[in-house]
């Protein structure tokens, strides 16, 4: 199969499919179960994923997104090594500007979406007359704001589940020049090296004391992999069928031995690229569908911050329910209500960022 390069457009529709997966995950795992391989390895939980799927048919769409939709982060992953590859490949990368770039650019829309979170929270306790016994969780909230959350353990997703993904994306951040280093100096080989240390790591440390898979070092193959097609790929590169089915075996097997399971992350990845390619092909059939997965994946950060707040109350009212159509009817609802909600936070974000700008360009001229 040949992997065609990403461009601009294909990127904000791999985000807005992506964004989709993550959010309805988030929503259809709010039910007991199924339970999901995404940071620890149990074979139970594959088991009752086939079983539910046998048992309940007609729920098949939230069996299937509880399991599998957390996958979607693999494409952020992917996406944002790949974008940062093909800018800074052929030019000098400059460490302190790039950080704060990269700071400025995800730590404003983070504080101002966890004042809304704030926000709705209080509000909440106050119609349900509970602010007396309300946990604000503030512990969380400045390990969250220092982006070390996901060091503490037990911390990791509070105080909002899906933020776990923010102290991730920054510390790769902060070692993407070093990565970015070893490729220039070494090519193929370097990060290869580095993609084998941080497995045969993750595979001998003890996971109990911290768990890795909140870190960056388990997803470290799935970075080298997006930098080193996004170097290579302009000159074409074709994956085999072969390979292909290979990588969906590792991952198939994932789900049933721990050792395979290790694989999983950077397999998804491979096959997950692989079908949003297919999908975008899809889509230009159905009129005005890839607009919409472009306007979605402009909005996807925005999306992603606020959507974990906003389950609520239409998860609880799905977990009073509990009927496949209702499900999926107050999912529906819930998407609705995170991309309005997110619309109007990347309005908002995007006018103080202008005002921002004014002030300090005031500032500059006397």
């Amino acid at each position: 199969m040949q992997w065609k390069p990403i461009n601009t457009a294909d990127t904000l529709i791999y985000k807005g499919i992506a964004i989709l997966m993550i959010a309805i995950h988030n929503f259809m795992n709010t039910f007991p179960l199924p339970r999901h391989n995404e940071f620890r390895f149990n074979r139970v939980f594959f088991d009752n994923f086939i079983q539910l799927m046998a048992d309940e048919p007609e729920n098949a769409f939230r069996w299937v997104f509880a399991y599998l939709g957390h996958y979607g982060v693999q494409a952020f992953i992917f996406l944002s090594a790949y974008g940062l590859t093909k800018k800074y490949l052929k030019e000098r990368l400059f460490y302190k500007e790039f950080i704060v770039d990269r700071f400025t650019k995800l730590y404003p829309p983070f504080l101002l979406a966890l004042i809304l979170w704030f926000i709705l929270k209080f509000v909440w306790n106050w119609y349900n007359n509970s602010l007396e016994t309300a946990d604000y969780m503030f512990t969380a909230v400045i390990l969250k704001m220092t982006l070390l959350s996901n060091f503490v353990q037990g911390y990791a997703l509070k105080p909002v589940g899906p933020w776990w993904f923010l102290p991730f994306i920054f510390q790769f951040y902060l070692v993407f020049p070093f990565l970015l280093g070893v490729m220039k100096k070494y090519g193929a080989i370097g990060i290869l090296a580095l993609s084998l240390l941080s497995l045969s790591l993750v595979i001998s440390v003890d996971n109990n004391a911290i768990n890795l898979f909140v870190t960056l070092l388990p997803y470290i193959p799935g970075f080298c992999f997006a930098m080193y097609l996004a170097a290579k790929d302009s000159n074409g590169i074709r994956f085999s069928n072969s390979l292909l089915i290979l990588v969906l075996v590792v991952f198939v097997f994932g789900n049933f031995d721990q050792w395979f399971w290790y694989f999983t992350h950077l397999s998804s990845l491979v096959l997950l690229m692989f079908g949003l390619q297919l999908t975008k092909q899809c889509l230009r059939y159905i009129p005005n569908l890839e607009k919409v997965m472009m306007y979605l994946g402009l909005i996807s950060m925005h999306i992603f911050l606020v959507h974990g707040f906003l389950r609520t109350p239409t998860a609880d009212w799905a977990l009073i329910y509990d009927d496949w159509y209702m499900v999926n009817l107050l999912c529906f609802a819930f998407l609705l209500i995170s991309i309005t909600v997110s619309y109007c936070f990347y309005l908002l974000e995007f006018r103080l960022r202008m005002q921002c700008s004014g002030i300090f360009l005031k500032i500059e001229k006397k």
